[in-house]
């Protein structure tokens, strides 16, 4: 509802009207009058020069007066009430709390641990006058039979070559320090 029923009270102003009446303001009266005066001969011809008995009518006015046509009243107006749509949001269901169980994820992390000081050694290396294209076959040839070699038995000291070397001594427990002489006596050539 906007607004609620009312009713208020409405002044009705009187109406008046203009009534004329006609008021006598003097009696009709009779006089004696000697027809010598200024219309003498008109009435010389009816009255023949005589003293005549004259009648004066009554005299009225009109007068004007303002009366009261209707009296002023007063008339009860009732005003409906005024209603109007309203959107209203109704809570069907309150609020509440799902509790729903997540289960934990793992992931596998590698960390270097660090288990001795590292050190500086002295380690005699395969010098390069005994890399011989016939060594270098030897070499290739045992570090294939261990399995860390795959490519071609071909002489040459290449990057695969030397990527299977470090790769068979971190295995082994060797110091990683080219083609030492320690490496040679682990694959059983010297």
């Amino acid at each position: 509802m906007v607004a609620p029923a009312t009713t208020r009270t409405v002044p009705v102003p009187a109406t008046y009207k203009t009534v004329t009446n006609k008021k006598k303001v003097q009696d009709g009266q009779y006089s004696w009058s000697d027809a010598s005066g200024k219309n003498a001969r008109s009435r010389a011809t009816n009255q023949c020069n005589r003293i005549c008995l004259t009648a004066a009518p009554a005299k009225y006015n009109k007068v004007s007066k303002r009366v009261v046509a209707k009296p002023a009243t007063t008339r009860t107006v009732k005003t409906p009430a005024k209603y109007t749509t309203v959107k209203v949001k109704k809570l069907i269901q309150p609020a509440s709390e799902k509790r729903q169980s997540i289960p934990a994820t793992y992931k596998t992390v590698t960390k270097k641990k660090k288990i001795s000081e590292g050190y500086a050694k002295w380690v005699p290396i395969v010098c390069k006058s005994s890399m011989t294209s016939t060594t270098i076959r030897t070499v290739q040839q045992a570090l294939k039979t261990k399995g860390y070699y795959n490519g071609p038995i071909d002489g040459v000291w290449g990057s695969s070559s030397r990527s299977a070397t470090r790769a068979y001594q971190k295995a082994n427990g060797l110091p990683v320090a080219g083609l030492s002489v320690a490496t040679m006596e682990s694959l059983g050539l010297y």
